[in-house]
């Protein structure tokens, strides 16, 4: 908080250490950037155009690849910096599945092939997953220090 609140004096080059938020953060960030460049570079087929009718309205299906791999970048950063806080990460990523999750179900809903429920659920599940491990703490690390004669 003291960052926020005296933003001048605070030092922003400083990075969190290695924990495991840092291996859950980049690991995901790093598969929404590969979702994203698979959006980008494969071309979809039919009943995915069906699915995500809503979301192809605003944006092409490569302007979406884009926002994954943003969203996936952001989850990565997070991961060590700023050191105070790394819940924007699992926001953009969340935010991001959610809003994947909705535009699948409301394709079905508006005439998608039944099919596109589990793409709907699964990103739901994805979202559900960033939303709870946001707010686990990491391990303290004296559980992970060798005690005297048990290693």
């Amino acid at each position: 908080m003291r960052a926020l609140r005296h933003p001048s004096r605070y030092n922003w080059i400083r990075l969190r250490p290695f924990k495991r938020h840092s291996l859950v953060l980049i690991t995901a960030g790093a598969i929404f950037i590969m979702i994203g460049w698979s959006y980008i570079l494969t071309a979809p087929t039919d009943s995915r155009v069906q699915a995500l009718q809503i979301a192809l309205n605003l944006c092409s299906l490569e302007g979406w690849g884009v926002a994954f791999i943003v969203a996936g970048s952001l989850g990565m950063l997070s991961a060590r910096w700023p050191e105070f806080s790394e819940k924007w990460g699992y926001t953009a990523m969340a935010g991001m599945a959610s809003w994947w999750a909705n535009v699948y179900l409301w394709g079905v809903l508006l005439g998608a092939d039944n099919s596109s429920i589990s793409g709907g659920l699964v990103w739901i599940l994805i979202t559900l997953f960033l939303w709870a491990i946001s707010g686990l703490e990491n391990p303290h690390e004296q559980y992970f220090e060798k005690v005297e004669g048990e290693w």
